[in-house]
């Protein structure tokens, strides 16, 4: 989750008494003291800096910290204060998971320099900072690989400003690749596992996916649809290699119907967060698959339906795995969901009941309208996750799980008035993005409701990423 500094800051933030007490179980130095001062004079993105520096700095590794403020005093002389602000927190990252500038020679180091005093010099506003940091990544690859970059700093530049949205054109594939055909791994750069970094050189080297991995690994089929990058899997951040495999396992020869495997995949909570399960029982995923491209146009809000009340019954329910695709289509599977999402009738167990799980650190939403008051506030008990289900007439029940593990974080919209407390909506929560909102029965929220979440979430520093239908 990303939050605003500036919302969030202590009053004395960048000051000298509050950097001590920050960085007081640390062995800064007063030179490193000044130095962090100066940064954060100019700090002013939405970017958790502390976060990645404060272990670096507790690391007792002497050269490491001192590299790191080696870069942190070259970018003093960045131009540009959203590039110096993005590069700060992007450096710490890179030395806070160990990647790339700790390893660096002083050559390396020297190239890597240069090559971000030419991008400061041509550089104009990116407002996708997920974009910088791969940015970065590849300035790091050309230090060590000059041979690989195929267009030059003006001209990638040039090409990050005109291009939106971002997603559909990295810098990765733009100065490293020169075509889409890894994007599968370039694309997602700061997501990638030492091995897959790894794997990327060579791939850049010109040699062969299938022999790296081995046949057993990955079919000629598969291989094929990867180096055709047609599968898209925005929002994923780890296991990126192995998530494309299986994709391209699934798809197989039906290029064109890729949508509506990139939508069942997005949208199903174990393919998100537990890939182990999803391995386990791949075939019925597949066998998902089969029955979902047989059915045309199909809405996000019906195939989200349809994969939470498979979800439940086949993970959740009274017998793990015993729920089965045999002899069904979509418009069964659909008769069966739409019974259940109006009457819901969970496998509860009453120690599901009593968890809890901590809140999102997010101020409370009140805001009076006439003699009506609005309210947002975070669920976080089994028990009230429960009864947000039964009163709204719809699963969120199913998400239990999610919401322990903290990979989402449901809130609800009331109305309170002094005859009656009304709900409204309710809302889901991932990565400081929100993804869904739905009324009573699913169905979609009135515009005054929609127009309280918006000033509610630009408020709270939160992302808006409803999929229309």
């Amino acid at each position: 989750m990303i939050f605003s500094l500036r919302d969030y800051r202590p009053v004395h933030y960048g000051t000298e008494s509050y950097l001590r007490r920050v960085y007081a179980e640390t062995s800064v130095t007063n030179e490193e003291l000044e130095l962090l001062n100066s940064i954060y004079a100019r700090l002013t993105l939405e970017r958790n800096f502390e976060y990645n520096v404060i272990p670096v700095m507790s690391s007792h590794h002497p050269f490491k910290v001192a590299r790191m403020f080696s870069w942190f005093e070259f970018l003093l002389d960045i131009t540009h204060d959203w590039l110096f602000s993005s590069l700060c927190t992007d450096v710490a990252w890179c030395f806070n998971n160990e990647l790339f500038l700790n390893e660096q020679t002083q050559w390396q180091f020297e190239q890597c320099k240069s090559i971000i005093s030419e991008y400061n010099k041509v550089a104009t506003y990116v407002f996708d900072f997920q974009q910088t940091r791969n940015t970065l990544l590849c300035f790091c690859i050309l230090s060590v690989r000059p041979d690989f970059q195929k267009a030059s700093i003006r001209q990638l530049a040039e090409k990050l400003a005109d291009h939106y949205p971002p997603f559909s054109k990295k810098s990765f594939q733009l100065l490293l690749a020169g075509d889409e055909s890894l994007s599968f791994l370039g694309d997602y750069l700061q997501y990638l596992t030492r091995g897959e970094i790894n794997l990327l050189l060579e791939l850049l080297e010109g040699k062969s996916l299938r022999k790296l991995l081995g046949p057993k690994t990955i079919s000629k089929t598969e291989n094929s649809i990867l180096l055709q990058n047609v599968i898209k899997l925005p929002g994923f951040k780890d296991h990126i290699l192995e998530r494309h495999i299986l994709a391209a396992r699934i798809l197989k020869n039906e290029v064109d119907k890729v949508e509506t495997l990139t939508r069942m995949l997005s949208l199903s909570a174990t393919f998100r967060y537990d890939l182990n399960m999803f391995c386990t029982d791949f075939n019925f995923w597949r066998n998902l698959f089969h029955i979902l491209k047989k059915k045309k146009n199909v809405t996000i809000t019906q195939l989200s339906w349809c994969i939470d009340y498979i979800e439940y019954k086949r993970y959740r329910d009274v017998t793990p795995l015993s729920y089965s695709l045999k002899g069904r289509t979509f418009q069964s599977i659909e008769r069966a969901m739409t019974e259940w999402h109006h009457s819901p009738e969970y496998f509860i167990r009453k120690k599901d009941l009593s968890i809890t799980w901590p809140s999102l650190p997010l101020p409370s939403f009140e805001k009076k309208i006439a003699r009506v008051t609005y309210t947002i506030k975070e669920i976080n008990s089994g028990k009230e996750l429960l009864r947000e289900s039964q009163t709204m007439k719809h699963c969120v029940y199913s998400y239990l799980d999610r919401c322990q593990r903290g990979k989402s974080h449901i809130f609800r919209l009331m109305e309170h008035s002094n005859s009656s407390n009304r709900y409204l909506a309710t809302l889901e929560i991932r990565d400081g993005t929100v993804i869904q909102i739905g009324g009573k029965h699913n169905h979609q929220p009135v515009g005054n409701d929609i127009a309280l979440i918006e000033e509610w979430a630009q408020q709270r520093g939160l992302q808006l990423d409803i999929q229309q239908e």
